[in-house]
């Protein structure tokens, strides 16, 4: 259950980032989608997961720099939690950063 809930989450921030200009209807689609989504988390996601989400969450309605590295702690922490530690923060930020 925990990779279903963490792809999500992964899914519902990947939507959000791709979808441009928001429509209210695409904003109470990925609501809808986050809001249970957190709730699944909050059962059955690891304590250092929750928490890291939580610090995501605090952050995200800004969308800079700080927002991503909050992203690349969630992350990294889905991933030591499912076992696949072998990625770095870097090495996932750089997923995100385009020159």
């Amino acid at each position: 259950m925990k990779i279903e809930v963490y792809s999500e989450i992964v899914d519902v921030i990947a939507d959000s980032l791709r979808s441009g200009k928001m429509t209210p209807k695409l904003r109470d689609n990925l609501t809808a989608r986050m809001v249970r989504a957190s709730l699944q988390l909050g059962l059955f996601g690891s304590a250092e997961v929750v928490k890291s989400f939580a610090a995501f969450k605090q952050l995200s309605s800004g969308g800079d720099k700080k927002t991503i590295l909050a992203f690349v702690d969630v992350l990294t922490t889905m991933r030591k939690d499912l076992g696949l530690g072998a990625s770095t923060p870097e090495d996932i930020f750089n997923l995100f950063v385009t020159e």
